[in-house]
Order: C-alpha cells, then sequence, then structure tokens
C-alpha cells in the first residue's frame, strides 16, 4: 500500500493514493480514440495487452489521466464468489496499472495481486517499449 512504505508515489511527484482492492475490469487508456495516455506507442507494443483486463487488484485513485495506462472500465463492477462482494459499483478512476515519466525515465505501478498472465504480458510489452 501507497502509506507502507512513507507514501512512496511523492518520491515519484506523485499524488497517487491507495484505492480499493477488487477483481474488476479495466480498459486500456492508451488505445482510446482521444487517448490521454503519454504512452499512445503501447498500443503498437509486441504482445500488448489491448482487450478490456479483468484482475483482482489494489487499485490506486488519484492518477492523472495521463498516467492512467490500465483502469476502471464504464460501469465496472467487483466480481467475487464472496456473498456481498461480488457487483460492487467500482469507482471510476480506479486505476489497476498506471505509468508515468519520471525523469529521463519512468515510474509504473501494476496493482495485480495474483501474477496473472496478462500482467505479465503488459510488464513486457512497457520493457520492450521503452
Amino acid at each position: 500500500r501507497t502509506q507502507s512504505t512513507g507514501n512512496w508515489p511523492s518520491w515519484f511527484g506523485k499524488s497517487w493514493k491507495d484505492g480499493a482492492y477488487y477483481r474488476t475490469d479495466h480498459k486500456c487508456f492508451a488505445v482510446e480514440p482521444n487517448a490521454t495516455s503519454w504512452c499512445e506507442w503501447y498500443k503498437n507494443s509486441e504482445g500488448a495487452v489491448l482487450s478490456n483486463y479483468n484482475v483482482k487488484a489494489c487499485m490506486l485513485t488519484n492518477v492523472e489521466a495521463s498516467d492512467v495506462l490500465f483502469g476502471a472500465a464504464e460501469d465496472a463492477r467487483s466480481y467475487s464468489l464472496v456473498p456481498g462482494f461480488g457487483g460492487q459499483e467500482i469507482d471510476q478512476g480506479s486505476t489497476a496499472v498506471a505509468f508515468a515519466q519520471f525523469g529521463s525515465g519512468t515510474v509504473s505501478f501494476f496493482g495485480d495481486v495474483n501474477h496473472e498472465t496478462d500482467t505479465l504480458r503488459i510488464m513486457s510489452a512497457i520493457a520492450r517499449g521503452i
């Protein structure tokens, strides 16, 4: 969590905050027709995940639109077999993968808690594209 290590986002000039912890659908903001993501090149990266990405993640909030690579899809709901946890609304702005410029490099956040294949594909595409 962002506070457990001394508010690490601030080390990179970011105001990212801890958000919810759910499995839900996230869309890739780099492929939107009017993409605000600074890494628009991501959509052309080999192996990039471009479709909705369903992941159980510790999400961030307060992420600038240009830094959201995968954020909650419109009308996103939680997935869970636990009674009462499935079907909950996910706040717009909830971010599973943030990717930002910092100095002459980048900083990224992957909220995936299960090391899912699509997360590894996203990491790999980012590493090849930088």
